[in-house]
């Protein structure tokens, strides 16, 4: 009864992507100046269409595979998608009996709308590569499913079997990285998307909010292993540090998601043979004295003594160069344990009452993450796109010429007068601290 009701959902979702599709493509033959960017999210929304239409092809089975939390996923991503894609059609003028018919208010709305264009194709990836990976979290548990049963019937399971069976975990551990760089670089479109539409509220010194109607905050699903994923990869400020422990954690958080999303528990040697699969994270270390000279700077770190961002002679926050690569490896694992743990434990409820869905009316501004004392009202943010932190007043406005990345250049102890003559703001802030 679940599984009917997930798939004529799904499909409904899916037929509304198709028929969206044929509305871009449609409204590109007739507006020139609007055919690259509607074609573009035309070919993003039929790709989508196209993983939901797998996803329909792997619930609707004989014997049912999936849990309560695959289907309140399933729930989740139905109401995500039908919300971008009401998102997409509101924002196109479509023209009735031709491309004259358009007013000229659409054409501008149109205009406004396609600076949105790579927030809205970034949605649709995440979005796509979740679904993705939930079809092959089932695929692979029915794969396993199926190896079970030879194996007990006594049918000679061959090697031509076995590898078949290897290369479909290989397909879900790709699958789960593809999501998480999906979900990465939506992080970033959202920083961008927000900036684009913040010198307006600084010009005129109203407060900024983020817009409803623009642009909708995709977020995990709370009490999940991908939720406990994302809150773990915080410890690594390194992107290429991060999709290492990814690649050596893979295997782990597969069997996870396959206790999560399916029936199906992997035995001893099925989670051997899961583990196997996963790439070991190397960490370069140097092989020589001079090797150990060479690269004392970037690689070579002392666990009981963490570096620290200095100015003034006091710790100002904990450097990324600090971190032991040992200790986040052991919190993922333990957080990924605990998330699993919580969830067994978890009273089922409708997935619209998950507070997960509200977010800050502004997630780009946060508390300082640093021991500093800011004048009242002032926010500090760190920026991922330019690698420093940017500073905020009250009202919205940021202070140009503050950022950590100008003071830790000066850590002599004190203050560059060209510097403060280049930039004022900063002058006034640092009489704030007095």
């Amino acid at each position: 009864m679940a599984e009917a009701a997930a798939v004529a959902s799904i499909v409904g979702i899916a037929s509304f992507g198709i028929q969206l599709t044929k509305t871009l493509y449609e409204f590109a033959s007739t507006v020139s100046g609007a055919r690259d960017e509607a074609n573009y999210i035309a070919r993003h929304v039929d790709l989508y269409a196209n993983v939901l239409d797998i996803l329909t092809e792997r619930i609707d089975d004989d014997e049912p595979i999936l849990t309560d939390a695959a289907f309140d996923l399933i729930d989740e991503l139905r109401y995500q998608s039908h919300e971008i894609f009401t998102t997409i059609q509101n924002l196109l003028p479509v023209p009735k009996q031709g491309k004259d018919d358009i007013s000229f208010l659409q054409k501008v709305k149109w205009n406004f709308a396609k600076s949105r264009v790579a927030l809205l194709v970034g949605e649709l990836d995440y979005l796509r590569s979740t679904v993705h990976l939930l079809v092959t979290v089932i695929f692979t548990g029915k794969k396993i499913r199926s190896h079970r049963r030879r194996a007990k019937s006594g049918v000679d399971i061959s090697s031509s079997h076995d590898s078949d069976f290897g290369r479909h975990q290989i397909k879900a551990q790709n699958a789960l990285l593809a999501q998480r760089e999906a979900q990465e670089k939506l992080e970033i479109l959202e920083v961008q998307a927000a900036r684009q539409e913040r010198p307006l509220s600084i010009d005129t010194g109203e407060v900024y909010t983020e817009p409803s109607s623009a642009r909708m905050d995709i977020v995990p699903i709370t009490a999940t292993t991908l939720a406990g994923l994302t809150q773990s990869l915080t410890a690594y400020t390194d992107p290429a540090e991060r999709q290492r422990v990814m690649l050596q954690e893979s295997a782990h958080v597969l069997q996870l998601l396959l206790q999560q999303w399916t029936n199906i528990r992997p035995s001893a040697s099925e989670s051997t043979s899961l583990e196997a699969k996963a790439e070991p994270v190397i960490h370069n270390t140097p092989n020589s004295p001079e090797d150990a000279a060479k690269h004392s700077d970037t690689r070579t770190t002392n666990p009981a003594q963490p570096k620290y961002d200095v100015i003034d002679d006091k710790h100002m926050g904990a450097s990324s160069q600090g971190i032991d690569p040992e200790r986040p490896q052991t919190l993922l694992s333990e957080h990924l344990e605990a998330s699993a743990a919580g969830r067994e434990n978890r009273a089922h409820r409708p997935i619209r009452e998950k507070s997960s869905r509200s977010m800050p009316p502004n997630p780009c501004l946060s508390s300082p993450r640093v021991t500093e004392i800011l004048p009242p009202g002032w926010t500090k943010s760190w920026d991922p796109l330019i690698s420093r932190f940017r500073y905020f007043r009250q009202d919205g406005e940021e202070m140009v010429g503050v950022d950590d990345w100008e003071l830790e250049k000066k850590v002599s102890g004190r203050v560059d007068q060209t510097m403060e003559l280049r930039n004022p703001p900063f002058r006034l802030f640092r009489d704030s601290w007095r």
